[in-house]
């Protein structure tokens, strides 16, 4: 994997139209009779993110040296922040090249410009640290967990009597 790492001189994405799109780990295969089969094919598989920034001029140009002459023009992965479940992190990522190339850029009047991109995360990682481990109980689910940093005060959900 590559040291880039998204640069301090731009912002991170927005989270207009933000989404995760993991790729399926498993294969379904269709009986004549009965149910199907689903079987795991892959222990780690990317995950698909459409990721959006607003630059004023100044911040383009950078990009675009960036994307052009840090990353090869989209080819090599690189450090940048992700949300997910475990919060705001920097993940291994890369440009995805879509049908008119790797990002897309429309003016927004005011100097201003909207940059799109669909990346994909070499691996989306689920629990942040071995605290929050600790909030898995026995069978394997997590309590409710209550606040917005671990260790938390959580609740487990039990049945009523």
């Amino acid at each position: 994997m590559s040291a880039a790492v998204w640069p301090d001189f731009l912002p991170p994405p927005t989270l207009a139209d933000y989404s995760l799109k993991p790729k399926s780990r498993t294969v379904r295969t269709d009986m004549e009779a009965g149910t199907a089969r689903v079987r795991r094919r892959f222990t780690r598989v990317p995950t698909v993110t459409p990721a959006q920034w607003v630059f004023n001029q100044a911040q383009f140009g950078l990009f675009e040296w960036w994307f052009e002459n840090t990353i090869d023009g989209g080819a090599a992965w690189f450090a940048g922040p992700a949300l997910n479940g475990t919060g705001l992190i920097n993940v291994q990522c890369r440009f995805i090249d879509g049908q008119g190339g790797p990002y897309e850029a429309k003016p927004q009047g005011g100097g201003l410009w909207r940059v799109s991109a669909q990346l994909e995360v070499d691996q989306m990682p689920f629990i942040p640290d071995v605290q929050a481990a600790e909030h898995i109980d026995a069978a394997g689910q997590p309590g409710i967990v209550i606040g917005s940093e671990l260790p938390l005060t959580y609740l487990t959900v039990e049945d009523d009597q």
